[in-house]
This record gives structure tokens, sequence and C-alpha cells, in this order.
């Protein structure tokens, strides 16, 4: 119904917890914590500009997470924690060196929940 609305020229005013929802369906979102906007702007956009196009997702060992994620972000790059495997963003940006040090990831698209818990540091249910 949304879409529907949106292609016939309407605006609509969207409030969701679901982030792949309001990834799909909005055209500009606003991402809040705590209250306050934290950073708005098109999806793809945020998505281009905070986690780059792809994610790399890594499993250590529970004592190698915290040494996996000094190592990944003291290149520069930005991780988080999902469960038990650490994703680095921008995982198109590694360089060779670094990647032959941390063993073979799942890769993905990168999507608007990395953006939202980079910026906010809040997990997504």
């Amino acid at each position: 119904m949304i879409t529907a609305l949106r292609d016939e020229g309407a605006t609509v005013l969207m409030s969701t917890h679901y982030i792949e929802e309001a990834e799909r369906l909005s055209d500009e979102v606003a991402l809040m914590a705590r209250g306050r906007v934290v950073e708005r702007g098109a999806p793809a956009d945020l998505v281009a500009k905070y986690a780059g196009a792809s994610v790399e997702e890594y499993t250590p060992d529970a004592d190698g997470m915290a040494a996996l994620e000094r190592l990944i972000n003291g290149y520069g790059f930005t991780t988080r924690r999902t469960g038990t495997t650490l994703s680095v963003l921008r995982a198109e940006e590694l360089p060779e060196s670094v990647r032959d040090q941390l063993g073979t990831p799942d890769r993905r698209d990168s999507n608007l929940e990395d953006v939202f818990v980079t910026l906010t540091g809040e997990s997504v249910e």
C-alpha cells in the first residue's frame, strides 16, 4: 500500500522499527536514537557513506573476537559484532595484506542496519 501511494505521488510519513522495511520503502529516512535524529538521507546514500558496498563477516573463536576486532580497527576499518561474527564494513577496501590475515569470510551487501548500528551503537532485534 505504501509503495502504491508513493507511486501515485502521495507523501507518506512512516515510523518503523523494521530497518529493512525503511530501506525498501523510503525515499528518505531519519535514523533516530534516544529521541534524536542522528542522520538522515536516502537509504542508498547513507549505506554508501557509512558502510560501503560490502560487508565481510568473520567467525573467530570466543577468545579471538576482541583480538580480531582490534586488528581490523587498527587498519582504520569499522566493525560491528553480530552474534558470533565480526562484520567488517567497507570490506571492498580491505587491502589483500590485511585480508590474508583474516581467513575466509562470508560476504554480503551492506545495508541500512549496518549504518544504524554503526551510528547509534544500538542493536537491531
